[in-house]
């Protein structure tokens, strides 16, 4: 995984997986170290890790999971009673508050936020942007944030089994999405196929989202059958109104003058799945639906399901015009 990415692309946010359930602390160590600790290889006694790409967090081990789209940060169990969550998972956001700490976990810059109360509940969250996950944890008082927030690992050599639904995409694409993103975290992904309506639709995952495994293990995605042949695409350029974009380390700055569009070309093996996102017309974001045969640094960035191959700061001179991308 690339750490020298300083920043991460505005995006989608794909649905996050959540761990509800029964309060349990473990024994906070206030002993400092004057030197960095390496990642810890188990989590602690009592505890279980889930986590999102190689990003985990230490949760009581009698926590059960919910993947199925719980969103209130303290979700009911048994009896209607509001227990403690902790909500982990893939994002491209780079907004931070003043109020955000930088900090280092396990040698990766993370971003901390402080926790704060409002009635009866407190919220805390820990950013990794090179890793592209969030963690947020959500209880009853500060102290029970501050000690879950405590237990956030970056572990190279384990990994979280990916998400099987994704965000604002077509459900028979989930088979090459889940495996693609699996295999981008070390692992490796045997299809099982089963019955459903959408071939191609990934219902369930073994071990399940979020569980998290040695890099190199071998995951199983429940696919509904036949699972639909995965395209060959293994060369793409994007050229701009004359500047080659993708492959490209920064976005490319093109100037227009009034009344002038843009115009652009991709080409090779992938060109057919390129699509534009143009809705801000100052800035417009071209879009590969899958990942493979990109270069490393944008094929991480598919994860969620899409991959931003190139981009354009349109600089315009004389009176602003609502220039729009003309397609080619």
């Amino acid at each position: 995984m690339n750490r020298t990415r300083s920043r991460l692309l505005a995006a989608i946010v794909a649905s996050s997986v959540i761990v509800a359930g029964g309060w349990a602390l473990r024994d906070r160590d206030d002993d400092p170290s004057p030197s960095l600790p390496p990642p810890p290889t188990a989590p602690p006694d009592g505890f279980d890790w889930v986590g999102s790409g190689h990003v985990v967090v230490s949760v009581p081990e009698d926590w059960e999971s919910d993947a199925s789209g719980c969103t209130e940060p303290a979700c009911e169990g048994g009896g209607g009673e509001a227990r403690p969550t902790v909500r982990v998972g893939f994002t491209t956001e780079d907004q931070v508050s003043p109020r955000d700490e930088a900090v280092t976990i396990d040698g990766v810059a993370a971003v901390r936020s402080p926790v704060t109360c409002d009635g009866s509940e407190c919220n805390g969250r820990i950013l990794v942007p090179a890793e592209r996950a969030f963690v947020i944890v959500s209880g009853a008082t500060e102290d029970e944030v501050v000690e879950l927030l405590d237990g956030v690992h970056v572990v190279e050599d384990l990994a979280a089994v990916p998400e099987t639904r994704y965000s604002e995409q077509p459900d028979e694409t989930d088979a090459r999405r889940f495996r693609e993103w699996a295999e981008s975290l070390g692992l490796t992904v045997r299809y099982q196929e089963v019955e459903g309506d959408v071939p191609g639709q990934v219902v369930a995952a073994e071990p399940a989202t979020g569980t998290v495994v040695e890099v190199g293990s071998e995951i199983v995605a429940q696919v509904v059958g036949p699972v639909p042949p995965e395209p060959a695409c293994d060369d793409l350029r994007l050229v701009v109104d004359g500047w080659q974009v993708y492959p490209f380390e920064e976005p490319v700055r093109v100037g227009l003058v009034a009344g002038e569009d843009l115009v652009w070309e991709a080409t090779g093996a992938c060109a057919s799945s390129v699509r534009i996102d143009d809705r801000d017309p100052a800035l417009p974001i071209w879009l590969a639906p899958f990942c493979s045969g990109l270069e490393e640094r944008t094929a991480a960035t598919c994860a969620a399901g899409q991959a931003r191959i190139g981009s354009v700061v349109v600089t315009r001179t004389g009176y602003p015009v609502a220039a729009r991308p003309v397609r080619s």
